[in-house]
């Protein structure tokens, strides 16, 4: 085994609850520039998505949370304190609890008759644990001999897969990563395709059913140019793009 220095890095933002896009409008991503002295063909890269909630201190991976805090049964509060993180006391008639679907008085209004009762939809069994664990292998392979060493190669990788984004769920439909790729002349663009013959059946998508397939468009100049907005090279549009056409031209991908 070969082993490399460990890089640590926040978690980036993201919408409490959802695998989505960050502030920047794109899904979260690590940018890896791959070392030159690491050339091999079974490397295995292992990505894990963990929970961690506001309730639990240190995320829930202070040691002091264990199991001697479980709930006598199932309808029962657990031993974690969550009421002082109000502003109320530990054992409070308010419901105030860490415990599976609490229900919590939101006011407290002294000689009122208001009565609201929320129920909270919390399952203690999703906390501080971790969801999807995924493991992928792939090769690292030698660059090539008649590509300079100085040159700069971006990874272009199909993502998503076919249907709908009902039947996608929780995956997406068909993108590629990154989704903007900004490269200079001299660069070189490293395709990588990916799918499958295997998808359910009834998943939407064009040609043989089940299969996944992909393909790479130019598009024509901008149909309604913006100022400010495109360059005059500017190719394609939001809503309105249009498929390139070429004659005697050479093969797109060389």
């Amino acid at each position: 085994w070969y082993h490399r220095r460990v890089r640590g890095l926040p978690s980036p933002w993201s919408r409490d609850n959802h695998h989505g896009n960050n502030m920047d409008g794109f899904m979260n991503s690590y940018n890896w520039t791959v070392p030159d002295d690491i050339v091999h063909k079974n490397c295995v890269l292992r990505l894990r998505y963990n929970i961690t909630a506001g309730e639990l201190p240190d995320g829930g991976f202070d040691p002091a949370i264990n199991a001697s805090l479980n709930a006598e049964k199932d309808d029962a509060p657990t031993g974690l304190d969550v009421a002082t993180m109000h502003g109320l006391p530990k054992d409070n008639d308010r419901g105030y609890y860490f415990q599976q679907d609490a229900v919590v008085k939101v006011f407290d209004i002294p000689n009122s008759d208001v009565k609201l009762d929320l129920e909270v939809t919390l399952n203690t069994n999703q906390y501080g644990r971790t969801f999807e664990d995924r493991t992928h292998v792939f090769e690292i392979r030698k660059r090539p001999d008649d590509i300079p060493k100085d040159a700069k190669i971006h990874n272009l990788n199909v993502r998503g897969k076919r249907g709908n984004i009902v039947q996608t769920y929780p995956g997406v439909e068909y993108d590629y990563q990154p989704n903007r790729l900004e490269v200079d002349q001299g660069d070189y663009i490293h395709i990588q395709w990916t799918g499958a013959d295997s998808n359910p059946g009834n998943n939407a998508g064009q040609g043989r059913a089940r299969t996944d397939r992909n393909n790479i468009v130019p598009l024509r100049e901008i149909t309604y140019p913006k100022e400010g907005a495109w360059e005059d090279e500017a190719h394609g549009c939001f809503a309105c793009n249009y498929p390139e056409v070429f004659t005697n031209s050479t093969n797109l991908l060389g």
